[in-house]
């Protein structure tokens, strides 16, 4: 019995140690998001950002004002008298968790233009069917001057890719459908949803097990793969209700981190390169279709700007979230097209 519980003692402390040594590594975020960052029926039946909040998401400190918007402190005020006034619209990519607010993209534009009115409406989880019915209620109830929508490739939710594109993709391999079973697990996400908030370690070895960055773009990949546009109406939707309130609409798809990988290492065959670009092609093609003009992809310009690897610019092991240098990048890129929208 006691050699059993001297084991036992030496697997925590070995455990311990190991997670104290990784949290000197700043470059592992932690994940997860605490639950009181949500609150149910917010507009109408759908879930929000919760006002007032003073929560953690990935590992940092997030605020919300009184609506709900994302905020850089506790106490932030708007400006009394604004210049201009912007409606962010996005969901986690835009909300920016694993970052300081001031750090965000959206952030560094408030601070660089201090009497802007900047709202920030961005929710975690959010997806197409969101954003309209956000716009719907704000704009009802306040005078903007541009709504900006940054799209996230994971907006365009499918209950289930088509059998023959799972099938016949490169990436449909046995390891990733053995870890996709693991997923649906009730221990282990019991396990996983305990860890990830609390364990560098734990982070560190999912992502180097299980490789969510290039896994989980493969796996949005497959909604875009069936020739439906029926999950794109709600852009359509979102685009004609800017155009009724007489307000411009900016829309950018935000890149994967897989895909700046790929194009940065400029290993992949013409068949490669349209296969990872299809997501972008398709909402450009649907918005082209539907005359809608101010669609702006950024993959090139973060090619030809990165001046380190692609992951740099995403949190550590994260197929989408941007880190500190990513949200900078990706200000440098909004601004320049805000700037020149604002002027019309």
């Amino acid at each position: 019995m006691k050699y059993i519980i001297y084991n036992l003692v030496f697997i925590f402390c070995f455990f311990v140690t190991i997670e104290i040594i990784f949290r000197q590594n700043d470059d592992i975020t932690l994940l997860g998001t605490n639950k009181n960052l949500f609150a149910e029926n917010r507009i109408g039946d759908m879930m929000a950002n919760a006002p007032s909040a003073d929560t953690v998401s990935f590992g940092t400190k997030v605020y919300t004002d009184l609506n709900g918007f994302r905020v850089p402190s506790q106490y932030y005020k708007y400006p009394d008298s604004p210049d201009k006034r912007i409606l962010f619209l996005g969901d986690s990519v835009s909300f920016g968790p694993g970052v300081k607010e001031e750090s965000t993209f959206i952030g560094i534009l408030r601070k660089t233009y201090k009497n802007w009115l900047i709202h920030n409406t961005a929710v975690i989880g959010y997806s197409f069917d969101n954003y309209y019915k956000v716009a719907d209620h704000y704009l009802s109830q306040k005078t903007y001057d541009l709504g900006v929508l940054v799209i996230c490739l994971n907006d365009n939710q499918v209950k289930k890719a088509s059998k023959k594109s799972k099938k016949n993709h490169s990436d449909s391999n046995k390891y990733f459908e053995f870890i996709n079973w693991i997923k649906k697990n009730k221990i282990f996400l019991t396990v996983n949803n305990f860890l990830i908030p609390r364990s560098k370690f734990y982070v560190y070895l999912k992502g180097t097990s299980t490789q969510p960055q290039r896994r989980l773009f493969y796996q949005d990949l497959e909604n875009y793969i069936p020739r439906d546009d029926t999950n794109f109406e709600g852009l359509k939707k979102l685009v004609d209700l800017f155009e009724e309130e007489n307000i411009p609409l900016i829309i950018i798809i935000a890149p994967y981190n897989h895909q700046l990988s790929l194009l940065q290492n400029k290993n992949e065959t013409n068949n490669l390169y349209n296969e990872i670009l299809l997501p972008q092609k398709r909402i450009n093609d649907y918005l082209k279709i539907n005359k809608v003009d101010n669609f702006f992809d950024p993959i090139t310009y973060f090619i030809e700007n990165m001046d380190m690897r692609a992951e740099e610019y995403y949190i550590k092991y994260d197929h989408n979230h941007f880190s500190t240098r990513g949200h900078l990048m990706m200000h440098y890129y909004l601004s320049t097209i805000i700037k020149k929208d604002l002027k019309k």
